[in-house]
């Protein structure tokens, strides 16, 4: 900690550490205090299980958050990371991860999806592929909120670090594990067709996109002969892209800013719709998606 000027205290605000022993080391960055001392206070106190523990800056000494109730984390010194390990006792469900801050801070998140496979290398039993996301739409005293996830297998990891202004405010935030019942709503990773979404035909699709994302879907036709009308709305400037592939890659239609779209007589078999938008557009986007599919059957 040496984040104040002289003559001001530097203050460790309500730090948990995960060991049975601290050491306190004090220096002078210039200057002495050969007459007058200096004052060095600790208040000790019961850890609050809603208080995250440190030191928790990588995945090996993560924080555990779960649904149960929000956790309370503090940004001190000013480039702290906290880690916190996503646990759903053992269900798969939906979920999304949201942080709240006050005015004296700037918080942004990351989100990190640690996937299991076996290994083709015959030295070890696994390896481990990371996917991740961030998130920092909002300034000073905003929130940040990723989007839907699923819980899946996989092991998810959040990273917490923010922007501190000086201040004699305590550096806090709160972060929030929600989880929810599957939904009609876009699911990330989505941004390749292995990932890809599934469209129920008649049920409207909630999704967002951020500057350079692309979304990835995918909706069956069922007999040959199939009309499909589709509906996208919520992209004012209509600035992003839409491609429809066949299972094989095959592109059925591609064009900009489109809305509305009729495509007829479509054979069997799966549909990729994709969605991409410029990296130049530095908002994110909220849509609606609606797909219905009008056959002879």
């Amino acid at each position: 900690m040496n984040e104040r000027g002289v003559g001001e205290a530097e203050v460790v605000w309500d730090y948990y550490c995960r060991y049975p022993e601290i050491y306190i080391a004090v220096a002078s960055c210039g200057g002495a205090n050969n007459n007058v001392p200096y004052m060095l206070s600790i208040a000790a106190d019961n850890h609050d299980s809603r208080i995250e523990v440190e030191p928790n800056n990588e995945e090996k000494n993560a924080t555990v958050l779960t649904s149960l109730f929000p956790l309370k984390g503090y940004i001190v010194p000013n480039d702290d990371v906290d880690c916190y390990h996503l646990e759903f006792d053992g269900q798969v469900c939906d979920f999304r991860v949201k942080v709240e801050s006050f005015s004296n801070l700037d918080v942004s998140l990351t989100l990190v999806e640690n996937i299991s496979v076996p290994s083709p290398d015959a030295t070890s039993d696994v390896e481990v592929t990371r996917k991740s996301c961030a998130v920092n739409q909002n300034g000073w005293g905003g929130s940040e909120v990723t989007q839907y996830f699923s819980s899946g297998k996989s092991d998810f990891y959040v990273y917490v670090t923010a922007k501190v202004q000086s201040s004699q405010k305590e550096p806090v935030y709160y972060i929030t594990l929600e989880t929810f019942s599957e939904g009609s709503y876009e699911r990330e990773f989505n941004n390749c067709r292995e990932d890809a979404t599934p469209i129920l035909v008649q049920e409207e699709i909630t999704g967002e996109l951020d500057p350079g994302d692309v979304d990835w879907f995918y909706f069956d036709v069922l007999y040959s002969g199939t009309r499909a009308e589709l509906s996208l709305d919520g992209i004012s400037d209509k600035r992003f892209a839409l491609d429809i592939e066949k299972s094989d890659g095959t592109t059925i239609y591609s064009g900009k800013g489109t809305t509305n779209l009729s495509l007829r007589d479509l054979k069997s078999g799966r549909y990729y719709l994709i969605l991409k938008q410029d990296e130049k557009i530095g908002v994110k986007n909220r849509y609606r998606l609606f797909i219905n599919t009008y056959s002879n059957h």
